[in-house]
């Protein structure tokens, strides 16, 4: 189930993220952080259900604790991959 938008609750409002402009996803605990430029979320799920949810073919684990966009990868190293400046384990 791919979607391309996501509505996130902000206090009392439902704020809408467009799924293209998340660049990373990083567990933490229960949560997942959704890491965009300028912006970050949490939402309670698991790292692997947004990525079931945001597109298995946009997202790409790289360790048990991120995933990355693959259309914003700009450089793969050893140990890490840089997207939009930002440098994910």
């Amino acid at each position: 189930m791919k979607i391309k938008t996501l509505f996130i609750r902000q206090d009392t409002l439902l704020k809408r993220i467009d799924v293209s402009e998340v660049i990373v996803l990083e567990a933490e605990g229960n949560y997942v952080k959704l890491i965009g430029p300028g912006h970050h979320y949490l939402l309670r799920m698991t790292l692997d259900k947004a990525i079931l949810i945001m597109g298995k073919d946009i997202f790409c684990k790289t360790s048990r604790s991120y995933a990355v966009s693959v259309p914003h990868i700009e450089e793969i190293g050893k140990d890490v991959v840089t997207l939009a400046g930002v440098d994910v384990p």
